[in-house]
């Protein structure tokens, strides 16, 4: 997941040619899978929760369920299904989504509906736009990420002050799991995700460092 983060992802190019679904499914509703959240929470990852959200902004057809982590290329969340194909990661789902569908007309559809301007797709913007675009998204998904999980699995280990984040990462994520193993099931989790937020470099530092 680290090397996902700072993989730059090649940019939607105006000779990209849309791709057609086989035997024209692209009215097919796209399969979001992902980890989901109740309600009033969209999901528990961020990456699922901004594809969720882009295909309502959107109008793209798509229903939500549950995902499964061994069903899906990459084995990251979240992955779709569309079209007789599984995509997995967030950004790459994104730039196909916007080479098969045409997102301007049914973004203009959806605004006329709930009175609100339109979405603009990325091709959209002039290459000003585009690079604010861009920058704002790495910093979501690199440093505000990372600190976000810094928070919310390590702990006292990590940027927080307090456990508190991660008795709530535990109570949410894990209360499902028997009270006897959970302890032992938790610990074991949260000490590869430690290790990885460490490998990257956020899991380095303390409060005292902000």
């Amino acid at each position: 997941r680290s090397i996902k983060i700072v993989f730059t992802f090649p940019l939607k190019k105006a000779k990209d040619e849309p791709v057609c679904c086989p035997d024209d499914k692209w009215a097919e509703p796209v399969r979001i899978c992902g980890m989901l959240a109740e309600h009033p929470a969209i999901s528990y990852s961020p990456f699922v929760a901004k594809l969720i959200v882009y295909c309502r902004m959107t109008g793209i057809p798509h229903t939500v369920e549950e995902g499964d982590f061994g069903k899906n290329p990459k084995r990251q969340m979240p992955y779709i299904i569309h079209g007789g194909q599984t995509i997995a990661d967030s950004q790459l789902i994104i730039r196909y989504l916007e080479n098969t569908f045409d997102i301007p007309a049914m973004a203009s559809q959806i605004a006329e509906q709930l009175s609100t301007k339109p979405f603009q797709s990325f091709e959209q913007l002039n290459e000003s736009q585009q690079g604010l675009c861009e920058a704002v998204r790495h910093l979501c998904e690199g440093p505000l990420y990372w600190s976000v999980r810094s928070c919310r699995w390590n702990g006292e280990a990590g940027l927080c002050e307090t456990e508190a984040a991660w008795a709530t990462t535990v109570r949410v994520y894990f209360g499902g799991i028997p009270a006897l193993l959970r302890g032992p099931v938790t610990a074991m989790i949260r000490a590869r995700v430690a290790q990885s937020t460490f490998e990257q470099g956020m899991g380095r530092h303390s409060p005292a460092d902000q």
